[in-house]
């Protein structure tokens, strides 16, 4: 078997939708994400497929008990979630950051992310 080159991080292409479960607790959402599917919104409701691992991220602007405040920093670059309930309820690790390609799911209508 020969060798394989371990690469501390993956690069991550930055006009493909990502979005990051980063080791905080927080969904970190890369811009190109963020203009796709949430600049018009100001919340999101998490969802979860455990049979499938799928993590669902539905925009929306009606501030109910399950929405989360999508928080854009001061300077327009980074965009994050605060789901570390979400995380810990569904037992989604999250001890290292990474990042996953956020898909729109048009049946339910929200962002997916295979995090299989």
């Amino acid at each position: 078997m020969g060798y394989e080159k371990f690469t501390k991080k993956r690069r991550v292409v930055k006009d493909a939708p990502m979005i990051t479960i980063l080791k905080g607790g927080n969904l970190g959402i890369n811009m190109a994400c963020y203009e796709k599917f949430f600049q018009d919104f100001k919340y999101v409701i998490l969802f979860y497929d455990s049979e499938r691992r799928m993590v669902g991220v539905q925009p929306t602007n009606d501030a109910s008990n399950d929405a989360y405040n999508i928080r854009l920093s001061r300077d327009g670059r980074l965009v994050n979630v605060s789901a570390i309930s979400f995380l810990k309820y569904y037992k989604i690790t999250h001890k290292e950051s990474k990042a996953y390609p956020a898909t729109w799911n048009d049946e339910d209508k929200l962002v997916e992310l295979d995090i299989g």
